[in-house]
């Protein structure tokens, strides 16, 4: 089983993405390698299940891997896909990316309340607009 050597500096969820990438660019990870189950991942890393979903969906962004439900997650390449900033909310596994969305908010209840609330208006606004323009 692919294990990733983590890096402590950042987050691990980064970490492990960042592990993908580095494991794919040196050719220890190749194309169509199946990566461990979340959970055996989680338990052989100590971290949360939520961790290793954000580092596979982190991965999948920078277009390094593909899930497929039932079958798992497989490393795709080294062709990373267009990164453009997607906004503070990843919709795809309905997780809030905090780190994205508090940026100048203190990362408590009432921060994570007070940037949705800003973001929120942030989208009426860019939808009032758009609507004027046509």
């Amino acid at each position: 089983m692919w294990l990733p050597k983590l890096d402590g500096r950042r987050p691990k969820y980064r970490a492990i993405a960042d592990a993908i990438d580095r494991d794919v660019q040196e050719g220890a990870l190749r194309p169509g390698a199946r990566l461990p189950p979340h959970r055996d991942l989680a338990d052989h890393l100590g971290v949360t299940v939520t961790t290793v979903t954000r580092a596979y969906t982190e991965a999948a962004r920078r277009g390094l891997v593909s899930g497929h439900v039932g079958r798992g997650t497989f490393v795709r390449g080294t062709e990373a896909e267009d990164t453009r900033d997607e906004g503070p909310f990843d919709l795809s596994v309905n997780i809030l990316m905090p780190d994205r969305l508090c940026l100048g908010t203190p990362r408590t209840r009432a921060g994570l309340e007070e940037a949705l609330t800003r973001v929120a208006a942030e989208l009426a606004d860019r939808t009032s607009a758009a609507r004027a323009v046509v």
